[in-house]
């Protein structure tokens, strides 16, 4: 995460496929960079969560112009890279499965 310019980075890219029950939080600088944090719990008060652990698998629609990208998606308790693809997307939506996870999950895409 330490690779990206936050100082270019607005917000939200992702028009659909996050379930009842996730949260995410979203930071993009379009074409260019992209990071996503997506967690499953529940909202207690004003700034406490109860974790869900569980078997989880989202189809994430991200909106993203046309490009070629590197995703990487990482294991937020352990730093580890569970799985890198590079793709090519014409623009529009753009959907992203998942790996399986059971609490959290973050992903880096890049543009190549």
């Amino acid at each position: 995460m330490y690779s990206f310019d936050f100082i270019k980075m607005g917000m939200h890219f992702i028009s659909n496929g996050v379930p009842t029950g996730a949260f995410t939080r979203c930071l993009c600088e379009p074409g260019k960079q992209y990071a996503l944090y997506i967690h499953h719990s529940i909202l207690i008060g004003n700034a406490h969560y109860l974790v869900l652990p569980g078997k989880y698998q989202e189809s994430l629609v991200l909106v993203m112009p046309q490009g070629k990208y590197q995703a990487e998606w990482i294991d937020p308790a352990s730093d580890r890279l569970l799985l890198t693809d590079e793709f090519s997307h014409g623009g529009g939506n753009c959907t992203l499965k998942t790996p399986e996870y059971s609490v959290d999950m973050a992903l880096r895409i890049k543009n190549m």
